[in-house]
């Protein structure tokens, strides 16, 4: 006589080599899920970083331009060794602009010089940086009133200068195309030599305009009064 016949089972705790293999497929996909994941978040993470950080470069410089806009002194500037420049001077290719300034005490220099300064900014078109230069005197005696070039910003194509002269309007450039034709008529003698306006003079437009030209923010145009 026989007993009943005892059936196998499986043990609970064990796993077959198909149930593995699917098990290691579904945990390497979800692996790589979370990696396209991380991956899309560090390059968020990065664009966001890169974007402050221009965005915090074109504040710099916008305020520092404006800074110097606004501190305008109608005097001239006389480069050591050479002829006297402008109030307000853009060099013939357009990529230095300078201007003669006051009331900026931390820039450094003389003490004595009352805080009147001559600033300058120049933009590399090849490397497409905006730079900005002090001269600690209007009156230096050697190039040792020259402070180093700080750069202010990158990603600048092109700096663009246009000034307003009474019932002339704006022009382009600071002043002395518009002298040198159409002189205002309160010029002082100073500024005459021989009955015409002297190129190198200290007047100063009724307002200038600044633009920055950058590859990131398109134009920044600044507009100042300063008459």
């Amino acid at each position: 006589m026989t007993g009943p016949v005892a059936k196998q089972t499986r043990g609970d705790g064990g796993m077959t080599l198909i149930e593995l293999v699917v098990a290691m497929a579904i945990f390497a996909l979800v692996a790589i899920m979370g990696l396209q994941g991380l991956s899309g978040m560090l390059r968020i993470r990065d664009r966001l970083t890169e974007v402050d950080q221009n965005t915090a470069s074109l504040s710099r410089a916008v305020a520092l331009l404006r800074n110097d806009l606004t501190s305008i002194l109608p005097m001239r500037f006389f480069l050591p060794g050479g002829p006297a420049a402008p109030a307000l001077d853009q060099s013939t290719d357009a990529t230095v602009f300078a201007l003669s300034i006051a009331g900026q005490p931390d820039i450094g220099g003389d003490p004595d010089a009352g805080g009147i300064y001559r600033a300058q900014w120049r933009v590399d078109p090849e490397t497409e940086t905006l730079f900005r230069q002090v001269w600690t005197t209007l009156t230096p005696a050697d190039t040792q009133a020259l402070q180093p070039e700080t750069q202010v910003m990158q990603g600048v194509l092109g700096l663009r200068v246009r000034s307003h002269w009474g019932d002339q309007g704006w022009i382009d450039g600071p002043a002395n195309l518009f002298l040198q034709n159409a002189p205002p008529a309160n010029l002082q003698d100073e500024d005459m030599v021989g009955g015409a306006p002297e190129v190198y003079s200290d007047f100063v437009p009724s307002g200038v305009e600044v633009t920055l030209v950058t590859a990131e923010h398109g134009d920044i145009t600044l507009i100042e009064a300063i008459q």
